[in-house]
């Protein structure tokens, strides 16, 4: 029963540490700080032991146990994590992962959205901010040329 119990707290204790890296790649800094707390709390996690006597237990519980606290921090990690992408689907209507497209056509039926033909690219060519993620400009083809490629990095 004791090794049991250990395994389950040591599996509790890599889900906070797995979500932590997560928030950290999700660049939510708050949700790290949550999922390490409730790593350490899992910790702190005993087995349940018999009751002595009421008056005594009922006295000595004026603290919310670990397990209470850990799920808290668990619960409020994930909302802080989950909550721009709850945001931004509420705001434009899309899901997450949705292209929003802003092309518009002509009356002939041809795909005028900010087409760029001789390789320069001015400010008036970029729409004003519309809600939207990005913008497709020159339909997501490159204007640089062949002697700007290159494979060493910066």
């Amino acid at each position: 029963m004791k090794n049991s119990f250990a395994v389950l707290k040591w599996l509790g204790v890599a889900l906070f540490a797995a979500l932590a890296v997560v928030a950290f790649i999700l660049k939510s800094y708050v949700g790290v700080g949550l999922f390490l707390l409730g790593a350490i709390l899992t910790l702190l996690i005993s087995p349940a032991q018999k009751k002595k006597s009421r008056a005594k237990s009922k006295a000595k519980n004026s603290t919310p146990p670990p397990i209470i606290l850990a799920i808290m921090c668990l619960v409020a990690g994930l909302t802080v994590i989950l909550l721009p992408y709850i945001e931004n689907t509420a705001d434009n209507g899309s899901s997450i992962g949705e292209t929003v497209s802003t092309d518009t056509e002509n009356s002939s039926g041809n795909n005028t959205s900010n087409v760029v033909t001789d390789g320069t690219l001015s400010l008036s060519d970029i729409p004003d901010y519309s809600g939207d993620a990005y913008i497709v400009i020159n339909n997501n083809v490159p204007t640089f040329s062949k002697d700007e490629l290159t494979t060493k990095g910066y």
